[in-house]
């Protein structure tokens, strides 16, 4: 029985314990605890604050990374086209020049027939060559004016992103106190 006496008091003291602790009301967190604890919080807001700002200032830099790369492959092929282009009307103009030459000599020689069939079979391949190089030279020009545009859109986008820039500088500049 001595036993079971012991578990009796025990039983009855933590009871008492329990009741003690449930009755004695909640303290107050002392006035320097409560400044602490809003401190934490607001510690906690700016750095949740600053980890959104910092995934976006990373998303805007790295869509700007993508943005510059399409600019500058638009301006390389608009340069491309240009180039070509240009080397298609300085061909349209050689080969102008040529008909020019060969109606020339057409029209001056009094030579013999086979000169003269030389010349024109001369002139007909030219005039041939020429006819295409100036569908060329429309396929080009349409090609640049679409490429062109694509550069200016581009650009357009740069800015925008440059915009978006400026507004996460101001977001994030230090306001007067």
């Amino acid at each position: 029985m001595d036993r079971s006496f012991k578990y009796v008091v025990v039983g009855v003291t933590v009871l008492i314990a329990g009741i003690f602790v449930a009755a004695v009301p909640a303290q107050q967190p002392a006035p320097q605890e409560t400044e602490l604890l809003m401190e934490v919080r607001l510690l906690r807001q700016t750095i949740e604050s600053l980890m959104s700002t910092n995934t976006r200032v990373q998303i805007v830099f790295g869509r700007l990374q993508l943005q510059d790369q399409r600019t500058a492959t638009a301006e390389r092929r608009l340069d491309e086209a240009r180039s070509n282009l240009a080397a298609v009307v300085t061909r349209a103009s050689e080969l102008s020049d040529r008909v020019k030459e060969l109606e020339d000599a057409l029209g001056n020689t009094g030579g013999k027939p086979e000169e003269l069939e030389a010349l024109r079979q001369e002139l007909v391949g030219v005039r041939q060559e020429l006819a295409r190089i100036e569908t060329e030279r429309l396929r080009l020009q349409g090609e640049e004016a679409e490429i062109a545009a694509t550069v200016s859109l581009e650009q357009g986008r740069s800015a925008d992103l440059n915009r978006q820039i400026e507004d996460l500088e101001r977001a994030l500049a230090p306001k007067p106190q």
